[in-house]
């Protein structure tokens, strides 16, 4: 808690107008977050689940 406390008050008031970097680096604190919406990769391949629809319009000839 203090730590961040003291970015806080880093981030509101810069002592020498040099910004830590810690702070710049904040916002990818969880690597996490950013593999959240690739999750699962089964949701990629939903739409491509069934390759039979593909193949049907092909074995219709018009």
């Amino acid at each position: 808690m203090q730590n961040m406390n003291q970015m806080m008050n880093q981030a509101a008031n810069p002592p020498t107008g040099i910004i830590d970097p810690a702070i710049v680096t904040a916002p990818i604190i969880d690597p996490a977050v950013v593999t959240v919406p690739v999750v699962d990769p089964a949701v990629v391949t939903v739409p491509v689940v069934d390759p039979a629809v593909v193949t049907i319009p092909t074995t219709t000839t018009i």
